[in-house]
């Protein structure tokens, strides 16, 4: 069973998603194998679980006595052990007959950030520390590329053209 995560006061720094037409219940397969690319790719420090998010609020009330309020979603959450509180999830949900993939790259807040949020976003786009910043750049570039391997084998298993997708993240990073 997955473990059980409640979003807070995070800030979604950047981001990606696709739809991808007729590949509902493909889910699964798709994140193993990103799982299987992102420890063939060797990357230093990063942990990989899978995780049910939920959003902050009464949802264990709700959820306990009616199923149809649990409304986590499962990701798998990457995690760099040298940049702390920055957290990757990564997800691939049926959407009709067809399968929505995405990920996420959030910053837990601390009680400085979220008294002072554009403090925060302030400090983060100085880029004030040149070994942080190029090793979150390597992380998320390295995670991006292992999601996309996986979009692209499956797009091509199916038919498609994996090329007409737009590659690049939209956020902080940019990442293509």
């Amino acid at each position: 069973m997955s473990k059980k995560v409640v979003l807070g006061k995070e800030t979604i720094l950047d981001k990606w998603s696709v739809l991808i037409d007729g590949a509902k219940g493909k889910g699964e397969e798709l994140m193993q194998k990103t799982v299987k690319y992102i420890r063939d790719s060797g990357a230093p420090g990063l942990t990989i679980e899978r995780v049910r998010v939920f959003p902050p609020g009464g949802w264990k009330f709700f959820s306990k006595f009616f199923k149809k309020f649990d409304i986590g979603r499962e990701y798998l959450r990457v995690v760099n052990e040298e940049l702390g509180k920055i957290n990757m999830y990564v997800g691939a949900v049926d959407y009709g007959e067809n399968l929505y993939v995405s990920w996420y790259l959030a910053v837990e807040a601390g009680i400085f950030d979220r008294l002072f949020p554009k403090e925060k976003m302030a400090r983060l786009s100085r880029g004030t520390d040149i070994l942080v910043e190029e090793e979150l750049n390597a992380y998320v570039t390295c995670i991006h590329h292992c999601l996309l391997k996986a979009v692209d084998e499956l797009m091509r298993d199916l038919g498609q053209d994996p090329s007409k997708i737009d590659r690049k993240s939209k956020g902080f990073l940019g990442v293509s």
